[in-house]
């Protein structure tokens, strides 16, 4: 994988949770596809634009307030949105426990 920006970025073998913010209503049908200390990538077919505050809960690794800093329409209809940390970061170098995420 490309660490163009730098930062080391994994694939997470757990569940991460992603809310809007403010109204902290979860967005269904996602698939993070990486994340890093300060960011992550996911795809969703939910309406999702440059600007938005979305809340990202990753159990003991961690959680973060993050702006939606790009978005692209997929040839399947999905979005691809990345996103850069405002507040909070994720520690990927701690793996969560088994069985929590």
């Amino acid at each position: 994988m490309s660490e163009r920006r730098g930062e080391t970025r994994i694939k997470p073998s757990y569940p991460v949770r992603i809310m809007r913010d403010p109204g902290l209503d979860e967005l269904p049908h996602v698939r993070v596809l990486n994340l890093s200390e300060h960011g992550l990538a996911f795809v969703t077919d939910s309406p999702t634009r440059p600007g938005d505050r979305l809340r990202f809960d990753a159990g003991r690794v961690g959680q973060m307030l993050a702006k939606v800093i790009g978005v692209e329409r997929l040839l399947s209809g999905d979005l691809r949105v990345s996103c850069k940390a405002i507040e909070g970061r994720f520690d990927i170098a701690q793996p969560p426990a088994q069985g929590a995420a």
